[in-house]
């Protein structure tokens, strides 16, 4: 019974353990459940544009080797133009041994020279700023357009108020005679035009419309009054308004002259009118045909003095504003777009003259180092391709690194492009080299394609030993004081690019124009992006 009893309390005691276990366990998978579902945070790290040299190497592994002779091939094919040497000739570095018939390549190599050089200029000249004489001379054309301004202003003036003076003249003699007129047909009037006959009714029409408009009412002003308004207070507006009222009611007054001068012809009137009288409507009305042309002429002489003077104001307008805008252009400082600008025609024209200038070395056959010729094997106007060697140079001391670049990076090098030898065997120390053969023909490697290239060891190279190991940096290109960031920052999309920047708390992407990309993780910025300006370099996950 003691045992049995033994036994069941530790089967208790085992459920026990294994209940505090479960729950343990159950707590353990619960906490890991709500890490794992619990979202993540998005953090991103922010990088900066900045202004530096851009840098583009290409390194590849090699051997050192001995050099004893080197075969020399020309890289394009042509006729053989001009040998400078001989067999056995001791030649220096650099010497011109062989060239071929290059026709028009050496001007178009110095068209593209010239189109560089002046590019270059500009983007300086932009860069440096206009000088103090250049800007005195722009402030001095600037102030000369504003004189020039103001004085077709003031003459605009001028010749306006001879107009309306004149034309106030006018108004004074049209108001005289007028007047005298209108007198006289009141006369007229009294001793012809005194009936109840269709002559009179007509006549009596006429002269109350003339003198209506020249005399006024008491709700209008006529043309008299008109006048002597301009006369006290002679503005253009009271000119205006005498001279149109003027102009209306010398036509009304010369409609009554003429039907007078008709009525009178009629045989009604032949017999009774006085030849005094005929004479002073006749007299009357040369008078009011003479004033009537000097009103006319007048208004028109003013109309178009107005169309003139806008024209030769806003002439000078045009001229001061651009003169204006000249001006604030030359003082300004370089915007970057133009800098950007500026920079690519420079890039572009300095790509040409490297074009030109490799077509004239690969139509030549240049000595890599001091040496010796040991055989010359083609002739003047031969027609060689470029498996032909074509040249043999001795040099017993000399020593190359030949080294295997991969077809991605083979049209990035040129043979003028410097590069840097570090051997394995001599780490601490760097070695100048000289790209002396680039092999067209490509080698197969894991089936890879791969250009054999081979480097001459520059200066001293009595450490140097053959069957060293190394490697070879070869600096392609390089652009100094660019903006550049971080590649891994730039974004592509259908064929353009981006990159994310902060907009308060918003993430948004921006596009820009890139350039080269340098061999330390960053990439030259052409537009779109100003230095200092923050950039999203990467994002990532955060709890």
């Amino acid at each position: 019974m003691e045992t049995l009893k033994k036994i069941l309390e530790k089967i208790k005691i085992s459920k026990k353990k294994n209940k505090i276990i479960f729950g343990i366990i159950l707590i353990f998978a619960v906490l890991i459940l709500i890490l794992i579902l619990r979202p993540s945070k998005l953090t991103y790290e922010l990088g900066q544009v900045v202004k530096s040299d851009v840098i583009q190497e290409v390194s590849a592994n090699g051997t050192v080797e001995s050099i004893n002779e080197i075969d020399l091939k020309f890289k394009t094919m042509g006729t053989v133009e001009r040998i400078f040497t001989k067999v056995g000739a001791s030649v220096k570095k650099g010497a011109y041994l062989l060239g071929l018939d290059s026709g028009g390549l050496y001007s178009q190599y110095l068209q593209a020279q010239a189109s560089y050089n002046q590019a270059k200029a500009k983007l300086d000249q932009l860069l440096a700023g206009v000088s103090e004489e250049e800007i005195k001379v722009a402030e001095q054309v600037l102030k000369s357009a504003q004189v020039s301004l103001d004085d077709t202003r003031n003459k605009a003036e001028n010749d306006l108020n001879q107009d309306y003076s004149s034309a106030l003249v006018y108004l004074i003699g049209a108001s005289s005679k007028g007047n005298k007129a209108i007198t006289d047909l009141k006369e007229i009037e009294k001793t012809y035009f005194n009936n109840s006959n269709n002559f009179s009714k007509i006549f009596i029409e006429k002269r109350g419309q003339a003198e209506e408009v020249f005399l006024g009412t008491t709700i209008f002003n006529g043309a008299q009054k008109l006048t002597e308004i301009a006369i006290g207070n002679p503005t253009k507006e009271n000119i205006d308004s005498a001279l149109s009222k003027m102009w209306t009611a010398l036509q009304k007054t010369s409609d009554v002259l003429d039907y007078s001068k008709t009525s009178f012809s009629d045989p009604t009137f032949s017999k009774t009118v006085l030849d005094v009288d005929k004479t002073k409507i006749t007299v009357d009305a040369g008078e009011i045909n003479t004033v009537f042309l000097n009103i006319a002429n007048a208004q028109i002489e003013i109309a178009n003095q107005k169309v003139v003077n806008q024209i030769n104001i806003n002439n000078a307008e045009n001229t001061f504003n651009k003169t204006q805008v000249d001006y604030n252009k030359l003082i300004a400082k370089p915007r970057e777009v133009d800098i950007a600008i500026y920079q690519a025609d420079v890039d572009r024209c300095n790509a040409n003259v490297n074009e030109y200038a490799t077509k004239l070395r690969d139509a030549s056959i240049i000595a890599p180092f001091d040496g010796i010729i040991a055989k010359i094997d083609v002739k003047i106007g031969e027609v060689v391709n470029m498996d032909k060697i074509v040249v043999t140079l001795i040099n017993p001391q000399g020593l190359q690194i030949e080294v295997d670049v991969p077809e991605t990076d083979i049209s990035k090098i040129r043979t003028d492009n410097s590069a840097k030898i570090i051997l394995d065997a001599l780490s601490e120390e760097s070695y100048s080299g000289e790209i002396i053969e680039m092999d067209s023909g490509k080698t197969l490697i894991d089936g890879v394609v791969y250009y054999k290239i081979k480097i001459l060891f520059e200066g001293d190279s009595q450490k140097i030993k053959s069957g060293m190991s190394g490697e070879v940096v070869i600096q392609t290109e390089k652009k100094e004081n660019v903006l550049n960031i971080p590649q891994r920052a730039v974004i592509s999309k259908n064929g353009k690019k981006f990159v994310k920047i902060l907009e308060g708390k918003n993430i948004i992407e921006k596009e820009i124009t890139t350039g080269l990309r340098g061999s330390q993780g960053e990439i030259e910025v052409i537009n779109g992006l100003i230095e200092g300006e923050e950039i999203i370099t990467y994002f990532k996950n955060g709890k």
